[in-house]
């Protein structure tokens, strides 16, 4: 069965989906809560609320997330952010933990985007197969899976799906949602 293309309605309807749900309702309520009462990143123990909460609630697998808190206060993140930077999603994931550097790429999509979601989309597991299978069945750009994990090519990726379809009047958090539903129902989880 050929993928069909994405549409605006089919967007809104998968948006829908996702909020009706009263787990991702609530999830999102929180973290919104959250990184607007902090919106700033130099207080250990404020990111650390940020960090925990959004690990717990996006399943990112940080398994140390004091480690992971500290890591962001002591990289001065905020102008970056507030600039739009998206080398700031390389610096906050690529963490060192005893002696060894880890890169919680997933996790600094998340992060990033809860503070800018007009700039950083999140990029996990299923929105990349999910873009794989786009472009598989549409063409509508040339990549490699692997250079979705180079977040300024998975921006310039996102950006050509929304192009190529004609979604770019549709915000990237719902394309987010979108692909991560699409992703997600695809995968069988």
């Amino acid at each position: 069965m050929t993928l069909p293309a994405p549409t605006a309605d089919a967007i809104r309807a998968a948006v829908a989906r996702y909020v009706a749900d009263p787990r991702n309702a609530l999830a999102d309520r929180t973290l919104t809560f959250l990184f607007r009462t902090y919106p700033q990143n130099t207080d250990k123990t404020r990111v650390l609320l940020k960090v925990a909460t959004l690990n717990a609630l996006y399943s990112t697998q940080i398994y140390d997330v004091i480690t992971v808190a500290m890591h962001i206060v002591a990289s001065s993140i905020d102008t970056r952010l507030g600039s739009g930077d998206l080398g700031v999603v390389d610096l906050i994931a690529r963490v060192t933990f005893r002696a060894r550097i880890r890169t919680n790429y997933s996790f600094a999509t998340k992060y990033c985007s809860w503070h800018r979601p007009d700039i950083f989309p999140i990029c996990d597991d299923y929105v990349r197969k999910r873009l794989v299978a786009y472009k598989k069945a549409h063409r509508f750009a040339r990549f490699s899976a692997d250079a979705l994990t180079d977040y300024p090519e998975f921006v310039k990726v996102l950006k050509a799906f929304q192009e190529a379809f004609k979604l770019q009047d549709i915000p990237l958090r719902d394309v987010d949602k979108f692909l991560w539903l699409e992703g997600k129902a695809a995968s069988g989880a």
